[in-house]
């Protein structure tokens, strides 16, 4: 089933990304959850060139789990990095 060991767990677009959510996107991490959502719909990034031009450099291959806190206001922005670092990988 997709690697999936924990309940809840949704899977944004699972045929071509490895993203997911494990737990209920609940306070400050639902803006994160949905800005995931806007990205894989629209099949599009919002980073600038600088950026995108150190992501093409890095070569091997990562596995990043971000673990975030419901009223943390910086975990959100971490998690929308983590999404476009996976999209550009694909």
């Amino acid at each position: 089933m997709r690697g999936v060991a924990r309940s809840p767990t949704v899977l944004l677009a699972p045929d071509k990304y490895a993203i997911r959510y494990t737990g209920s996107p609940l306070g400050e991490e639902g803006r994160s959850f949905i800005v995931a959502i806007i990205m894989v719909s629209a099949a599009s990034v919002v980073l600038n060139e600088e950026s995108l031009k150190r992501l093409a450099d890095l070569k091997e291959k990562r596995a990043i789990q971000i673990f975030v806190s419901p009223t943390c206001p910086y975990c959100p922005q971490q998690v929308i990095y983590r999404h476009l670092r996976r999209y550009r990988a694909e």
